[in-house]
């Protein structure tokens, strides 16, 4: 049995020991006192590279100044983050991206006289079109469609107001007047300038808007208030007239105010243009009476309000920049992008002009032809020359014509693809030309046999296509029409009918007998 004091344990050199990471700072015994700049310094990453691992500072980071920024150049929703109350972390997160609302909802339908020449071209080519390819066909200009606009239900004010000397349509009736005066005030007035006395006064500075650019006048102006209010009616409606006021500048160039000085000199007088000589001419000194003459007499028979407006596509391109033309204008790339609405107004319209508009592939994209297809049937058979053509395209679905010819042989003679361009039409057309023999009524033997071979080819494959055996599409690619069974003629199940009924009614006929 050994000493007791032999397997004491000297744990005296444990006394200091600590689980922290020898990084970490020594001063940890004193956590009451607050958090100073100084602490902070020691966290602090080493300017150099070496301390940062070796990587340098993002070359591509955007350069921000002021304190209005974070790290990573996002701006912060408030003015300054000096100025931030501590009320929400909201106030220091980076503004959310919004998609824009419009205001209005359109339908787009194709115009009259470009929807004739598209589909005689179409009709022309016995080519099968996307009615996706059709739609962004009609959408690619102005000229090419027409839009009915209306307001959204959640709008205050249901009606838009059509200016009848150009057809543009606007949202409030302030701005269609605004309008109309502005271009075509001549028009509908007799404007003359006259000279007047230039303000007198001493003026310091000019104030110019800082939304719009335009100068205003001078602060000590008389008329200062009504031109402010004038201008933020005209140019600036939708803005809080507060927010308008914060943002207005001040110039003091001594130049600028004689400027406005000498601007301000001259006044338009607007004399209205009265068919009827027996009304008495007025004098209107200024624009603010002119207007309220226009709207008193003249605003009836120039402005008309609407629930929905037809406006051309060629129309909307000149009107004016606003809310309601940037929400047509969004509404009409969307279409672009995808016109599922404009195509199923197409649609109806396309079939009443002898489209036939079906369905194709695991996908059920929509097709456009001119050419009713033609499904095979089998009891129907076909030349040798034109079943080869078919079994081809049966083997290899959306072949090229080119692949086409390259593949079919007659005799040992391989067809002739020089000049093709990838379209029956033109290839059937061309070799025509070049034999200078009817294809349908000439009896006479060709020179060459390939050129024998290359005007039956084309000729069979037009004829195919012309049938609606085979699809052409716009890539001028083919496609065959699928092979359906023949039905049971309707005769046979009568004559088998009435068989079952006359044993039925001789075996009735013979148990009577044997009762």
């Amino acid at each position: 049995m050994s000493d007791e004091g032999d397997n004491v344990v000297d744990l005296s050199e444990l006394e200091n020991f600590s689980f922290q990471p020898k990084w970490e700072r020594q001063k940890t015994d004193d956590f009451s006192r607050p958090y100073t700049k100084n602490d902070k310094k020691s966290f602090n990453r080493p300017k150099h590279a070496a301390g940062g691992g070796g990587f340098k500072k993002n070359p591509w980071q955007p350069k921000t100044e002021g304190r209005n920024f974070s790290q990573n150049g996002t701006r912060f929703r408030g003015t300054n983050r000096s100025n931030w109350s501590g009320q929400g972390r909201g106030a220091l997160r980076p503004q959310a991206f919004r998609p824009f609302d419009p205001i209005v909802d359109i339908e787009l339908y194709p115009n009259d006289a470009v929807f004739d020449a598209i589909v005689s071209a179409i009709k022309s080519t016995c080519k099968t079109y996307e009615l996706f390819s059709v739609a962004k066909l009609f959408l690619e200009k102005p000229e090419r469609f027409a839009m009915v606009v209306k307001k959204k239900d959640t709008q205050e004010d249901k009606y838009l107001y059509l200016t009848i000397d150009d057809n543009f349509i606007f949202e409030t009736e302030n701005a269609a007047i605004d309008h109309v005066f502005e271009n075509y005030a001549e028009k509908y007035f007799d404007v003359e300038e006259r000279d007047v006395q230039p303000p007198a006064g001493k003026f310091i500075c000019l104030h110019k808007c800082g939304m719009t650019g335009k100068v205003l006048c001078p602060p000590n102006y008389h008329r200062y208030q009504e031109i402010l209010l004038d201008h933020h009616d005209r140019f600036l409606p939708r803005v809080p007239f507060e927010k308008f006021k914060a943002r207005i500048e001040k110039i003091t160039s001594e130049e600028e105010i004689e400027n406005w000085k000498i601007a301000s000199s001259k006044i338009r007088i607007f004399t209205p243009k009265n068919p009827d000589s027996s009304i008495e001419k007025v004098e209107l000194q200024s624009e603010k009476e002119a207007k309220k003459y226009f709207i008193e007499n003249l605003k009836s028979q120039l402005i008309t309000q609407f629930d929905s407006v037809r406006v051309s596509g060629e129309t909307f391109g000149k009107m004016p920049r606003s809310l309601l033309s940037k929400s047509i204008f969004v509404l009409i790339e969307r279409e672009k992008s995808f016109p599922l609405n404009f195509s199923n107004n197409l649609r109806g319209r396309l079939r009443r002009s002898g489209f036939t508009i079906y369905k194709l592939g695991k996908l059920g994209i929509s097709y456009v032809s001119g050419i009713r297809r033609k499904f095979r049937d089998t009891s129907v058979i076909f030349a040798d020359d034109i079943q080869k053509i078919i079994a081809i395209i049966d083997a290899n679905p959306r072949i090229s014509i080119t692949s086409l010819c390259l593949q079919y042989m007659q005799g040992g003679v391989e067809i002739s693809t020089d000049g093709l361009d990838g379209t029956v039409d033109q290839a059937l057309v061309s070799t025509s030309q070049e034999l200078s023999i009817d294809t349908e009524n000439s009896t006479a033997p060709a020179s060459d046999p390939k050129e024998s071979v290359d005007r039956a080819f084309f000729k069979n494959l037009h004829w195919l296509i012309r049938e609606g055996y085979v699809v052409e599409f716009e890539d001028g690619t083919l496609v065959s029409t699928e092979i359906i069974e023949q039905k049971k003629q309707p005769e046979t199940k009568t004559e088998i009918g009435q068989e079952i009924v006359a044993e039925a009614i001789g075996n009735n006929a013979d148990q009577e007998k044997i009762s």
